[in-house]
């Protein structure tokens, strides 16, 4: 959603107003993660049958997101599936990516489907 767009936003202008600076600033955008996450909020059985390609693992997660950090890049996206969806949806009318979240599924709790990449940590070197 907006927050998460706007941690995107402030990580890129942050590493363009620093990078010159020896100091650069890189969002991690993970997409769907393999954690105790999705155990606290109650939707393990449902969030489980989103396809195995869509999953990363924390691990994988971590040591992409530490080698972006030290690369000096401003984005990490972790896994070609996401990547290619980020392409796909950069194209997108924003007015049709507001409307996006609104679609539902997967069970009485109303998790929303997640159709991009979203931006959960800042790492600084």
């Amino acid at each position: 959603g907006g927050i998460k767009s706007y941690v995107a936003g402030i990580s890129d202008a942050l590493h363009m107003e620093l990078s010159g600076h020896g100091i650069n600033c890189t969002a991690l955008c993970p997409g769907f993660t393999r954690s105790e996450f999705h155990d606290v909020m109650g939707v393990r059985e449902s969030i489980d049958r989103l396809p195995e390609f869509m999953w990363s693992t924390a691990e994988d997660v971590a040591e992409l997101g530490y080698q972006a950090v030290m690369k000096g890049k401003v984005f990490c996206i972790p896994g070609i599936f996401y990547k290619v969806l980020t392409i796909i949806m950069g194209g997108v009318p924003k007015s049709f990516k507001s409307w996006l979240p609104s679609i539902r599924s997967f069970n009485s709790r109303k998790v929303p489907i997640i159709f991009r990449p979203q931006c959960e940590l800042i790492y600084w070197k």
